[in-house]
């Protein structure tokens, strides 16, 4: 076989190859937090979203005061670094966690408010998955 007949069999497998393989694109796109009353005992937690590589949550909080944020598998196991997250009010965050290292695929925040005897309505974003550059709310 010639070297140019070698070269298109050796693309053509190849090309064959590399579009047979799923590429997913990271889960970062918004949800709205559930717009419900939180308060320091009182977690609301946000529905079960893909979570798709080892990047950080992203968070967005509309909230008047610091919410507290935990990352929770399916099975309630805690992914979330060091505990949780405290979030300053009205910010945008990332949330260090480990739900793909712990081999989970979807996640779900649970979400308080961060000072005793303090209450608020919930309000803001999330993304199980981040792109760009935010603070990091718990390195």
């Amino acid at each position: 076989m010639n070297k140019k007949k070698t070269l298109a069999l050796c693309l053509a497998t190849c090309a064959t190859i590399f579009t047979s393989i799923p590429v997913y694109a990271n889960n970062y796109t918004d949800s709205n937090l559930p717009e419900k009353y939180i308060g320091y005992n009182n977690y609301v937690d946000t529905k079960l979203r893909h979570k798709k590589d080892d990047s950080y949550h992203y968070i967005y909080s509309t909230a008047s005061v610091p919410i507290r944020v935990i990352s929770y598998s399916p099975d309630r196991d805690n992914c979330t670094k060091h505990g949780y997250a405290v979030i300053p009010a009205n910010s945008k965050r990332f949330i260090t966690n480990y739900v793909n290292e712990s081999t989970y695929s979807q996640c779900r925040l649970s979400i308080c408010t961060n000072i005793s005897g303090v209450t608020t309505t919930l309000h803001g974003k999330w993304s199980p998955d981040s792109i760009g550059s935010y603070p990091i709310a718990n390195p």
